[in-house]
């Protein structure tokens, strides 16, 4: 009797064992911003959990990572994001970490659009000054403040096309099936019921687009292209609000010049950006200020974030022409 006790403990302690190397081995996953870690949480699902970096209403383009953000990069085993010209002060610590990193920018396949400088109407002449990142120490940082330029002449807002979604997809499988080939089987069933989930997608944005398409807009900066491209829109051009300085007399007169040379119904702004600005302009034309939240906002974090960000924006962006008709 008391064998046979020891064989069934001996026997239930084997048949825990995989689990539990399993969930002990499970890669330690950081992503930077909301829209991508939702991706991820889709294909890691039921293995392990990714760790979002950066907190709702925080820039990618201007945030600072404070000393436990950086603990939680020198820890993981995979840090996701997008590139130098979305995550500027992740440009550093990717240097450092390199072996560690997938840089979606960077995958082959992946849709890159060229930014559309001649749609950026540059209503606001007196920017915040680039900062000069090699000649500056860390402990410096706390104190800089960025704009919107880019490194380079690529979009970064590549997550607002649904086709770079699914690459995006295909990128991050891929890394993980290196990283951890122990769950390549569950990997692969969840990136493929998640590409189902955004064809899905696609063909209701689509569906919705082709029924009705948005009155002319104005946005705050030129996030959409991907969006636009992909669903056969436009806005007709973008406004780069400085938070820290006010509009200028003079491109207060643009803006209103180009409300009415395009007949502009309304002007969309983000989370992230105030729009104190824009009030006079507002109440004289009688236009709608609208919001599109391009990083999730105002969506809750992981399985399903994603696919409620883009179609909260094919609601706004319909809600333009609904508003006037």
């Amino acid at each position: 009797m008391r064998t046979t006790k020891k064989l069934l403990i001996l026997l239930s302690i084997l048949l825990c064992l995989p689990l539990n190397i399993a969930n002990a081995t499970a890669p330690k996953i950081v992503v930077s911003i909301k829209p991508i870690h939702s991706i991820t949480t889709h294909i890691t699902e039921g293995i392990t959990e990714p760790t979002l970096l950066l907190p709702d209403g925080a820039s990618p383009h201007t945030f600072l990572l404070k000393p436990s953000h950086r603990k939680l990069i020198q820890e993981a085993d995979l840090l996701i994001w997008v590139g130098e010209n979305c995550e500027t002060h992740l440009e550093k610590i990717i240097a450092q970490n390199k072996s560690k990193a997938l840089t979606l920018m960077s995958y082959p396949t992946l849709k890159i659009l060229t930014l559309r400088k001649d749609r950026d109407f540059s209503l606001i002449h007196n920017p915040i000054p680039q900062p000069k990142h090699r000649h500056e120490h860390e402990h410096e940082h706390a104190h800089e403040h960025h704009d919107h330029s880019h490194a380079s002449n690529e979009d970064a807002h590549i997550w607002l096309s649904v086709e770079n979604a699914k690459l995006i997809t295909t990128a991050i499988l891929e890394r993980l099936i290196q990283l951890d080939p122990a769950h390549e089987k569950e990997y692969r069933h969840n990136a493929e019921q998640y590409q189902k989930q955004l064809d899905t997608l696609k063909e209701t944005l689509a569906q919705r687009f082709a029924q009705t398409k948005p009155a002319p807009f104005l946005v705050f900066h030129d996030a959409y292209q991907y969006f636009e491209t992909e669903f056969g829109i436009s806005s007709i051009g973008s406004i780069l609000i400085n938070p820290h300085v006010p509009l200028t007399a003079r491109a207060l007169s643009h803006i209103q010049s180009l409300i009415e040379k395009y007949h502009v119904h309304c002007i969309y702004y983000e989370p992230e950006y105030s729009y104190q600005a824009l009030k006079p302009i507002l109440s004289k034309q009688g236009l709608q200020l609208l919001e599109l939240d391009h990083l999730g906002v105002r969506q809750a974090k992981g399985l399903g974030c994603y696919e409620k960000m883009m179609l909260a924006l094919s609601t706004q962006l319909i809600a333009c022409k609904n508003s006037h008709s």
